[in-house]
Formats: structure tokens, sequence, C-alpha cells
């Protein structure tokens, strides 16, 4: 039998075809490089970069260069693509860009897709149980419509959202079905006992959304978010769409954010830090201060966000979204080591410890991915950014300098 090779260039046969062999020699030429920077502890540079480096050495650097990948010798390295006149990134995009950088840049850059769950009309057997984002989902659309229609019980809710779920084949059925419902509900409970302890959401709860809001749920709309951002020296006109976390309407508007596993954590906070940027941004809580209640089974907290200026909260937004759609992310930022870091701003190493100790905890059999959660299963080889502590001072420190209530957060724990 003959093996086939994965990529066509990856056999070297002589009849392959003239863009074959450029394609291999490209190949190689990449592995080279990158067993070269190796060796000095250096990353292989992005596309720009070494278009840049090439460009500054016209004369060996690029002659040899066009030799190895079979280049016409009057033709040009292609440009990076042009960014389009107006691009779309939803709030969600934004809130995991501050949560893994590395997943958010697959998604909307790379255009990665989450891997799809099977087709439910093609499953031969019910599921045993749901997973801890199915199981979050869940709960957190039960809350909020028993938040809606606080008359009826909080099992009642739940009842008919189960029962959707069984008939469409996506929830446990018999006695695996009594197993999740127990410890659903107990879950629902903990949050309403939470919500009451800590004096509620402050009056109707609904979220905002920017152009579009969660089906199913009322929510409040407003345009999108229309800001000029420059990108690679181009203006772009990025629009942000998306809802907010679920918002009580009191003084001062509080986001309800609900965690169905595990501790309060600094990613939690930094929702409801996202929300009120986003808010005071669009000019809906211009210099107003703005709340988070954290509820998880054991615990709530709430921290208290510091008023954004309009100007303040543009010119931040502008810079996040710019380095989202800017430049490559492959590298590893999680929040947990952004958490970590936070605990001595002073000492940039606590984030590489970070991603070493979940490292380590994945090889152990846990639940820590310093990849986060997204399209990218595996992140292998990848590590922390040279400038890690800079990156993560640029884009946290406003946000975490307006937060109050931070001292308990640690990172050491995954939830939800």
């Amino acid at each position: 039998t003959r093996r086939h090779p994965l990529r066509r260039w990856e056999d070297d046969r002589a009849d392959h075809a003239p863009a074959t062999r450029r394609q291999r020699q490209a190949a190689a030429l990449r592995v080279d490089l990158g067993r070269h920077l190796a060796a000095h502890d250096l990353a292989l540079p992005d596309g720009d970069t070494l278009r840049r480096a090439l460009a500054a050495q016209p004369g060996p650097a690029l002659a040899a260069v066009r030799a190895a990948v079979a280049l016409p010798g009057d033709a040009e390295l292609p440009p990076r693509p042009a960014h389009p006149a107006t691009v779309t990134v939803t709030l969600s995009t934004l809130r995991a860009f501050l949560e893994s950088p590395l997943q958010a840049w697959a998604r909307q850059v790379l255009r990665l897709r989450d891997v799809e769950d099977e087709d439910p009309v093609a499953r031969e057997d019910e599921p045993l149980a749901l997973d801890l984002p199915q199981t979050t989902g869940l709960l957190r659309d039960v809350f909020l419509r028993w938040l809606a229609t606080p008359a009826r019980s909080v099992r009642e809710v739940y009842g008919e959202r189960i029962r959707l779920l069984r008939a469409l084949g996506a929830a446990p059925v018999g006695v695996f079905a009594a197993l999740d419902q127990d410890h659903h509900l107990e879950v629902l409970r903990a949050w309403q006992a939470q919500l009451t302890t800590a004096g509620g959401a402050g009056g109707e709860v609904a979220p905002i959304g920017f152009g579009r809001g969660d089906r199913g749920q009322p929510v409040r709309i407003r345009p999108p978010l229309a800001l000029a951002v420059d990108l690679d020296g181009a203006p772009v006109t990025v629009e942000l769409v998306g809802s907010t976390s679920p918002l009580g309407h009191g003084v001062p508007p509080c986001s309800l954010v609900l965690v169905a596993a595990g501790e309060p954590k600094l990613k939690h906070a930094m929702r409801g830090a996202l929300d009120q940027l986003v808010m005071a941004a669009a000019g809906v809580a211009v210099d107003a201060a703005h709340a988070s209640l954290v509820l998880t089974p054991g615990s709530s907290r709430r921290h208290l966000h510091a008023p954004w200026s309009q100007a303040e909260a543009r010119d931040h937004l502008r810079l996040l979204l710019a380095e989202l759609l800017s430049g490559s992310h492959d590298y590893l930022l999680p929040i947990e080591a952004v958490a970590s870091w936070c605990k001595d701003r002073s000492d940039p190493a606590r984030i590489a410890g970070r991603i070493r100790a979940m490292r380590s905890e994945q090889r152990s059999g846990g639940f820590a991915r310093p990849e986060g959660w997204g399209p990218l299963t595996s992140a292998a080889g990848l590590g922390p950014p040279d400038d890690a502590a800079a990156i993560t001072a640029r884009r946290f420190e406003p946000l975490l300098d307006r937060t109050g209530n931070l001292e308990g957060d640690d990172a050491e724990a995954d939830d939800a």
C-alpha cells in the first residue's frame, strides 16, 4: 500500500508541478527559520514583520528568499490584504479577546469556527448529561426568564425549558434527567438566595442590545456602536454589535453575571467593566458609576466601577478593537494569568508562571486550558508574548483601576 501525504507538497516527487515545488520550498524555509530563531530564544515573526525586514535589506537577503521559494526576479512579495471599509465585531468576541486573545483572534480574523456539535437528527443515543457550557446556558436562560416573570416558580420555568430540550434530543431523560434536574434546581435556588442576600440587581433586569439582542429574552435595542479605528494605517469603521450582560436598571446600573460553578473570578468582574465601557462609549451611561453583581452557587460579589467619560471610553474601545483586528495573536495570555499578574503588577514573571501551572494542571487531567475555549483545541508550542506585562497593562489597567473589590479574586480554579 502507498501512504499518500496529507498535503501535496509533503511528497518530494520529481513529477511535482512547479507551484507544488515552490510550496514545498517555502514550507521548508519556514521550518528552517523557526529552528534558527528557536536556537536564539526568539519567536517566529509574523508576515508583516518579515516583509519589513526583507524590504530593509533588498540585496542578498531578498535574493536568497527569492531563490529559496523560486520567485521570479521581478515578482513582488504579496502585500497583506486591505481591511474592508466596515468591520463588524460582536460584544462576545471583544469579551473573549480579553479572556483569551488567541481564540478571539482565531474566530474574528482567521474566521475559524468552533467545532460543531453532531447533528441531533443523526444522533443515535440520547445524551447522558449536559456539559458545563450547556448547563450554564440553560440555567442563565431559565433564571432570566424567571426574573422577567417572578410570579412563577423557578421550577416551573425550568420545567418548560428542559422539556423543550428533551423533545429536541438535546437533554438526558429518565434517571439521568432526574440527577441533572436536582443539580440544576440547586444552582437556581442558590442564585435566588444570593440575589436576595445581595439586595437584588436594582429593578427590572434586561440587557442592552447594540444592533441586535438575544432571541427569546427581553432586551433594550440600540443602534450598533460605530467607531473609527486605525488598522495598519488605514481608517476603518468598526461596528460593535450584540448584548451586554443582563442589566438591573437601578442606580447605579448593575450587570448581573451568573456563574454555574466555582467562585467569583477576575473575568466575571471584567464582564461588568466591559459593559460599562461600551455603554459609556455609546453615550448610555456617561460619567456615571456602574456595578456588577457576580452570583455563584456558593457566594456573591458586588463590584463598583468608577465612571468613564465618553471620550475616554471610546479611546479605550478603539485600542482594544485595533489590537484585536491588527497583527497576530498566536500566543497565550489567558485571563487567569492576568489575574495572577494583578496580585503583583511589578512582577511580569507571574504571567508565564501561571501559564506553566495551567499547563501542568492540564497534563494532570484538570480543566485548566491556557489556550482558552474556542475553535483552537490545542496550542502546543505557544507561550506568552515577550511583552506580556506591557500588553496586559495596556488593555486591562484602565478597567482594573476603575473596578473595586478585586482583592478576593484569585486565579487558581476553573469555572464558567
